[in-house]
């Protein structure tokens, strides 16, 4: 299957690739005609390729038609003014100044009207920006400028021609073609949509329900996917009017046919989704009613059919369906009114399969046939880009961003370069877009784009330097390529088409200079018009996406909130339906707005901002579709009964009366929710907001008390089950003989109380969402939102100043700056150091930029202790690096020296060095660096009768003056210390714990779900920031003892209070499992005793009391590890005698109160028995062991390591010395610096690394250029970019390794002094990095060329198997336990293997798909999710069977249910394993049929666990466990450890296999998307294995 769709995204792309590439080839041709004919070159060659590429595309012939005419009116629009403006002004007038004034006010008079098409704006855009800039870079040669206009023309001309040509020849490629076959696929698809539906429907249990239905999210993802092309292709048909005569004139009609399915399908989906289980129960689960829905969809087949037929056949036959459809009965329908809020989704699914029948099949006859208004086609699309003077604000302030960024973008450019000074206004002519995008994103992928295809440019003239023609034959591979990575996620349709463009301008040339040099200057200009761009979109719109997406979301929650309005009012007409109809459209509109915002907000660069909630968000936004889609439903329901049932309503008023008021309650219900969220989102501060409303009220208030009515779980049940009892009344009231009228009564009530009880379900999935968000705002607060909302309508309205972002902001600044600073006095001293050798010696140091190397490695985030220890290392990394190639140089002599000898050395030499484990990766990159220059800089300097063994002297001295600064920046003018860094984090890590127990003790004891959640979203934000901490002082407090010769400060006892703390870990993890897995707040029965929540609370204050003490000894002696003079008195428990669970729904309190009891007794009683002295030594924390010490341990895995690094290594250099003898370093530098100690993300990394590399070598190309005549303000230039690296290191963006090369980028190029032209370097040094990452990469292909998608599904199966091999081992009977040490010791293995999935799952989502199966993040983090809380509960479930012993001896039938569980669970897991090694599965199923012949799948031979098995299982658990502790009466404390025991097990085997079921969905969803046309149930595929091995 995955074969068969990389073949069609090879044929598709393949397609698109020669296109583009014939348009390209005879634009070529053309040009060299022109040379030839007219004996010189023709003028704007560049911009005929762009115009050719920006109308092929993706484009058929019709779309390339239109484009062909939009671009000719585009020459109207640009180069005729132009003409106009030139022959008037002359050649004396043409200053910078005018020109740019001239181009800003051309490009507002240009993108001003709004029914301008973009394609017309962006020709005319780059018409006007290359004629002006040319004539005036031309203004001295006594050129007539007025024919750069007739030139631009031209060359638009012969891009235009091409692009028609190569659509047209050697076959055409027609739209009418195209939209024939969608609409075929599409029938086919709305076909086996409605069938799977069917098959969801009829489903004998819930693994075979979800299986159809996982097909389904694919199939209608394909189906969206092809209308959307279908309006696409449809719009301009007409343009193949004159050529062809088989046009599809009825696609108007057919496409509204097929928009009709889209609603019903989508309320069908939603349905069965909510079902509570399978088979559905009661009457709509009947056979009749089955047999009923099976002819409706075959009848609704049929019709789809004719329509699908209709595609090829005149217009004047839209349906040909001969046979007359046959009335069908619902008299099924008549005897099954709902009885409970479950028989709701059943309800839902026939109405809207009984109106998509009516709609499809019933009305078909009673249509008339189509008028012959459309009998020869669809028009002529009616906007051809004509002027209108239809202008409105947002057209203005678009025009105005528009000529400003245009004007700036010029002036810069024709400032830094004459020659190739239009590129910059290029750009931004050639990106801008007629509705908003997100800038940063865009902005990235179009200079990834650039620098990719320049740089691909560059090499392929270096290879083709002596034969031309070779030129055009490399642009092949990458005409191919590009086509590929339009459509991958990491570049776009925007990054592919900049990247050919940057090759096809350099390849597709001749006479336009270096190429190099043209390259960097083009890659220069892109970057200033980019900045030119995002410089004015930040003037216009300072807003961040995160902050439009967050007013849009507020717009639409209003929308929706006045949608309810109207429903079903009594006090005042009803909106009509057409109204309503406007209503939704824009409401879906606003959802589109809010969509793009997230995922704009999503690639926003962070920098000091709050991090941007996407997960929240896009749950916010998923809950808001449902609810407008039910919303609708709801509506066209409510104005549909009084239709039907009008009479009837009026004879028993009674029953219409309480039915209203139910629905007035549900508004009233929807309303109150939709307003809070309103009003929460506008606070701005939290803190201010509590401040102010505590000032005013003078007192301490009980803010759940009173003032506002909080919408709990409870009151939306109780309308449900009003209306459930109100339906029943009012179907109970209709006459017998109207049997029709009770149907659609029947069924249009159900479907209102389906659209009702969902809409409130995910009323409070937003809630919990906008909760979520809050929360990640104001970490340190509580958000309620209900006590937020009750806060603002007291304080009305109160004007709140965004104090809690400031103050994040600020904390996020000290430390960007401190860092910054630490670097930038780092760089400093290096320069000094460097100025004043010499000046002393009188000669440049050699390997100046190593220096600065080293100083930014060693120093980055560090202390004192860790710049230290990095000096050590590197120093040590001169041992293993410069003194071995001292003494090869030496013996080889300058003789020797070839490129070969001198890559073999590298070679050689680099595996030496990566090949011991142990050794420090500073130590291997600062080694590998010098091989590197010392071997290169030896063979490049060859014949400068310099003695070769001098290089590695100058080598170790650039590594020993960056290694001095590193440590002097971190001791001058205060010392960074790290103790001081992990008393503060010991502080604050001891001040979240204690907050997050009383914050969970307090979600325990809450009185409402709101309550709780807030309270557990605190906790889970305020968890994320302690993991974050305790990260940070292990990393410090391993290098603690490198700062002990200097300071006395020291606190040994660091590694006993880490210890202390991370035991808090697990038993948090556990109240919160707990927390979420509870099913009503407050807490039901015994567990919700009063005496329990006092218990809790107490619990939580003991041990923050506990907490105290250990915080407190962080600042205390080293012998003194706990100072608690009067220790509590212990607690007594007497409170849980009385627990008894009856139900699996007591397990949640009494896991929670488990995992608190023995965080309690961990914390506070085993104070008591531990001496207030500890053996712990006085001194401060041994030395680290390793200081990259060589070590004889070798595995398989280094071996690979180190054999990759040295081909990489020795590839880089050889190839870099071949391209450029200067520079020829940078690329092997690239491999040396980027080696890492453990696997990375191979292209996320590679693609950071050249963005970092090319961002920060511009900013020194244009530091350099506007500091060329004062050398030493260089300097005062890197001041900047120091503190912006510092910023963007932190960015999801970019992260630590894109700050860093950066950061190195700017400062190599700035920071030296002599070493020829600056863009020449620059432009070397981007070309050898590029050389060196593919070299890493070609190498990793070669050694590894398993995908990481592929790497993580082979994760995925061990991980699965070690949890199975674990689980088997619990308690287990038969053979021998593991001891508890031992299954502790599997534990940390499993959460080992989660780690690598979870890291290898991260770098699959970043690779580069091209012709591969998009990979299934989603699926795969949905099973990542459940395998950790899986290990998380058997950890847990050791510990509970660890501590009964007893209870396993005396009660066997405890014993068998575990033994019942472990089968359960070894069936899911094995059934996991097997499917997932499955290859193919149309292999599997023609192996089966083969061996099988007519055998059913379903048939027998493997046991499916279904929920029943499972339900069955936690019965028997809980059964047992109560007569377990019945026999126990008399012993108390005995009583209480069997309850709490039993409880947290029976707790733990329930949702392990909750978990599974999770797991099972996740699975299953991934062998969807691997195969999106095959019916995937994982029972069966499982069945059909064990069936073709067994014979």
């Amino acid at each position: 299957m995955a074969n068969g769709y990389a073949w069609t995204m090879w044929k598709s792309r393949i397609g698109s690739a020669f296109r583009t590439g014939w348009a390209c080839v005879m634009v070529g041709f053309a040009i060299e005609y022109y040379r030839a004919r007219f004996h010189r070159p023709m003028d704007f060659q560049p911009f005929a390729y762009l115009t050719a590429t920006l109308i092929v595309g993706e484009a058929c012939l019709e779309e390339a038609a239109q484009g062909a005419v939009l671009a000719l009116y585009g020459t109207l629009q640009g180069a005729c003014p132009a003409f106009l403006s030139l022959w008037l002004l002359g050649p004396s007038t043409l200053s910078a100044c005018t020109v740019t004034l001239v181009v800003a006010i051309s490009g507002f008079l240009v993108w001003l009207p709004k029914s301008t098409h973009i394609l017309t704006k962006r020709v005319a855009l780059g018409q006007i920006v290359i004629v002006y800039v040319a004539a005036f870079t031309h203004r001295e040669e006594h050129t007539n400028a007025s024919l750069y206009p007739l030139h631009a023309a031209l060359s638009t001309g012969v891009g235009t021609a091409a692009s028609v040509l190569a659509l047209l020849l050697p076959v055409p490629r027609l739209a009418c073609l195209k939209i024939q076959e969608k609409i075929r696929l599409m029938g086919e698809i709305s076909c086996n949509m409605l069938k799977l539906l069917a098959s969801a429907y009829s489903a004998e249990s819930v693994s075979t329900a979800h299986a159809p239905l996982s097909q389904l999210k694919v199939l209608a993802d394909a189906r969206a996917h092809i209308l959307s092309t279908l309006r696409q292709k449809q719009a301009n048909i007409g343009w193949e009017k004159p050529l062809v005569d088989c046009l599809v004139p009825d696609s108007g009609a057919l496409f509204k046919s097929f928009f009709s399915l889209e609603r019903p399908i989508k309320g069908m989906e939603i349905a069965l989704e909510s079902c509570p289980s399978f088979p559905i129960a009661g009457p709509m689960g009947e056979k009749v009613l089955n047999g009923l829905l099976t002819v409706m969809e075959e009848r609704i087949g049929q019709s789809v059919a004719a329509i699908m037929a209709s595609a090829s056949k005149d217009s004047s036959q839209v349906y040909d369906n001969g046979t007359e459809p046959v009335e069908l009965s619902f008299e099924a329908l008549e005897d099954v009114p709902p009885t409970s809020s479950r028989d709701f989704p059943p309800f839902f699914y026939v109405f809207c399969m009984k109106n998509l029948y009516e709609a499809m099949v019933i009305t078909q006859k009673q249509k008339k046939k189509p008028t012959s208004e459309s009998k020869n086609g669809t028009h002529m699309p009616k906007d051809k880009g004509g002027w209108s003077l239809k202008v409105d604000a947002e057209s203005l302030l678009m025009a105005v961003k528009c000529s400003m960024s245009l004007g700036l973008s010029l002036l810069f450019g024709i400032l830094f370069t004459k020659g190739n000074g239009y590129w910059g206004g290029l750009v931004v002519a050639v990106s801008l877009a007629s509705q908003r995008e997100p800038t940063f994103k865009m902005a990235n992928i179009r200079a990834q784009g650039t620098v990719l295809g320049s740089v691909y440019g560059v090499l392929g003239c270096f290879l083709a330097q002596r034969f031309q023609f070779l030129r055009y034959i490399a642009l092949i591979p990458w005409v191919v390529f590009t086509s590929f990575i339009r459509q991958s996620e990491m570049y776009g349709y925007a990054g592919g088409l900049t990247a050919f463009i940057g090759a096809v301008i350099i390849l597709g040339r001749r006479d336009y200079g270096s190429p190099s040099q043209f390259a960097i200057e083009r890659i220069t200009e892109t970057f200033v018009g980019i900045l030119c761009c995002i410089l004015v979109e930040l003037i216009f719109l300072p807003k961040k996406a995160s902050t439009l997406a967050r007013e849009n979301l507020l717009v639409t929650l209003k929308e929706t909130g006045d949608c309810m309005t109207p429903l079903g009012c009594t006090n005042k007409p009803c909106l009509s339906l057409s109204e309503m109809k406007e209503t939704w459209t824009r409401l879906r509109t606003h959802l589109t707005e809010l969509k793009n915002l997230i995922e704009e907000g999503k690639a926003e660069p962070g920098f000091w901002f709050l991090p941007f909630p996407h997960a929240s968000y896009t749950r916010v936004f998923n809950s808001l579709s449902i609810v407008v889609e039910l919303l609708e439903t709801l509506f066209e329901t409510i104005h549909s009964l009084p239709q039907v049932s009008c009479n009837h309503m009026l004879s028993h008023n009674e029953t219409y009366k309480a039915i209203s008021e139910d629905l007035e309650e549900f508004r009233n219900c929807f309303d109150s929710h939709f307003v809070c969220f309103q009003e929460v989102l506008q606070v701005k501060s939290l803190k201010r907001l509590t401040e102010e409303y505590h000032k005013k009220k003078k007192e301490e208030v009980d803010l759940e008390s009173g003032g506002i009515l909080v919408v709990g779980g409870e009151r939306m049940d109780k309308i449900v089950e009003s209306f459930v009892g109100h339906v029943g009344e009012a179907l109970a009231h209709t006459v017998e003989g109207m049997k029709e009228m009770r149907v659609q009564m029947v069924l249009g009530l159900g479907a209102m109380g389906f659209c009702m009880a969902s809409i409130m379900k995910e009323s409070k999935k937003i809630e919990c969402a906008i909760q979520e968000i809050l929360q990640r705002e104001n970490p340190m607060a509580h958000a309620n939102l209900w006590e937020i909302h009750h806060m603002v309508m007291e304080e009305e309205g109160l004007k709140q100043k965004k104090q809690m972002a400031q103050g994040y902001a600020w904390v996020v600044w000290k430390s960007r700056i401190g860092s910054a600073f630490r670097t930038g006095w780092a760089c400093v001293m290096v320069g000094f150091a460097i100025e004043y050798y010499n000046a002393r010696l009188h000669r440049p140091m050699d390997f100046q930029a190593f220096a600065y190397l080293t100083a930014t490695l060693i120093i980055g985030e560090a202390c004192l202790g860790e710049a230290m220890q990095g000096a050590a290392l590197a120093l040590y990394g001169v041992v293993q690096g410069a003194c071995p190639a001292l003494l090869i140089l030496w013996l080889m002599g300058p003789s020797r020296l070839s490129a070969w000898t001198i890559t073999l050395a590298v070679t050689v030499s680099g595996f030496l060095v990566s090949l011991p484990k142990s050794t420090h990766i500073v130590t291997k990159r600062v080694a590998l660096g010098q091989i590197v220059i010392v071997y290169v800089a030896a063979f490049m300097r060859r014949g400068n009768d310099i003695d070769a063994s001098v290089y590695p002297l100058h080598a170790a001295l650039s590594t020993a003056i960056g290694a001095a600064a590193s440590v002097l920046a971190l001791l001058v003018p205060v010392p960074r210390l790290a103790c001081h860094k992990i008393k503060e984090k010991i502080q604050l890590i001891g001040e979240i714990s204690s907050s997050m127990l009383n914050l969970l003790a307090s979600a325990y004891s809450a009185e409402s779900i709101s309550s709780s959640i807030a309270s557990l979203s605190q906790a889970r934000t305020l968890g994320d920031v302690r993991a974050h901490l305790i990260t940070t002082v292990r990393d410090k407090q391993a290098i603690i003892g490198w700062e002990k010769p200097l300071v006395g400060c020291l606190t040994p006892n660091f590694k006993a209070l880490l210890e202390k703390f991370l035991s808090l870990e697990k038993p948090i993890k556990g109240m919160e499992i707990a927390l979420s897995c509870c099913p009503s707040f407050p807490t039901n029965g015994s567990m919700g005793d009063k005496e329990i929540k006092d218990l809790s609370s107490a619990m939580a204050e003991r041990i923050g009391h506990s907490i105290e003490t250990i915080m407190a000894s962080a600042h205390k002696d080293s012998r003194q590890v706990y100072d608690n003079d009067s220790q509590p008195p212990e607690m007594r428990f007497e409170a849980l005698e009385a627990v008894a669970p009856t139900s699996s729904r007591d397990f949640p309190p009494i896991f929670f109160l488990f995992c608190m009891k023995n965080l309690y007794e961990g914390i506070v009683l085993s104070q008591k028995e531990q001496e207030k002295t500890t053996d712990m030594p006085k001194k401060g924390a041994p030395m680290k062991k390793g200081k990259g010490s060589w070590s004889l341990k070798i595995d398989t895995e280094r071996l690979l390591m180190a054999v990759k690094c040295s081909i990489s290594l020795g590839l880089s250099v050889l190839f870099g010395i071949l391209f450029t003898d200067d520079n020829g370093y940078w690329g092997g530098l690239a491999v040396a610096l980027s080696i890492a100690s453990q696997r990375e993300p191979t292209f996320k990394m590679a693609n950071i690394r050249t963005q970092g590399t090319v961002l920060g070598s511009v900013y020194g190309v244009l530091g350099c250029f506007f500091t060329q005549k004062f050398v030493y303000m260089r300097y005062i230039a890197l001041i900047p970019w120091v503190v912006f690296t510092s910023f963007i290191r932190q960015s999801e963006m970019y992260g630590y390794v894109g700050g860093l090369t950066a950061f190195i980028g700017a400062v190599v190029i700035l920071g030296r002094r002599d070493y020829g032209s600056p863009s020449q370097f620059a432009i070397e040094r981007i070309t050898e990095t590029f050389v060196g990452i593919l070299g890493c990469i070609l190498v990793e292909l070669i050694f590894l060329p398993r995908r990481a998608s592929t790497l993580a599904r082979e994760k995925l199966l061990g991980t699965l198997t070690d949890i199975s091999d674990c689980i088997s081992l619990i308690g287990c009977t038969n053979i021998p336990c593991l001891s508890f040490p031992e299954m502790k010791e599997a534990g940390r293995r499993l959460r080992k293997n989660s780690s690598e999935l979870k890291n290898l799952i991260e770098e699959a989502k970043t690779e580069p798909d091209f012709w591969f199966v998009p990979f299934p993040h989603a699926s795969y983090s949905q099973v990542l999710g459940s395998l950790s809380t899986i290990i998380e509960l058997s950890d847990f479930l050791v510990d509970t069977i660890n501590s009964l012993p007893q209870a396993f001896e005396t009660y066997e039938a405890l014993s068998d249910d575990l033994e019942e569980f472990k089968d359960c669970i070894s069936s899911y897991l094995i059934c996991f394993q097997e499917v997932l090694q499955v290859k193919s599965l149309k292999g599997l199923n023609e192996e089966y049929m083969k061996k099988n012949e007519g055998g059913d799948p379903e048939a027998g031979g493997v046991d499916i666990v279904d929920g029943d098995v499972v339900d069955k299982v936690i019965e028997s658990f809980v059964r047992h466990m109560g007569e377990a502790v019945a026999h126990v009466e008399g012993m108390k404390e005995m009583r209480i450890q069997m309850v709490l025991g039993l409880g947290a097990m029976g707790f733990c085997l329930a949702n392990v296999m909750r978990e599974s079921k999770k797991i099972e969905c996740g699975i299953q969803e991934i062998l969807q998307s691997e195969n999106p046309l095959a019916h995937v149930n994982l029972w069966e595929i499982y069945h059909m294995l064990m069936r073709v091995r067994s014979s």
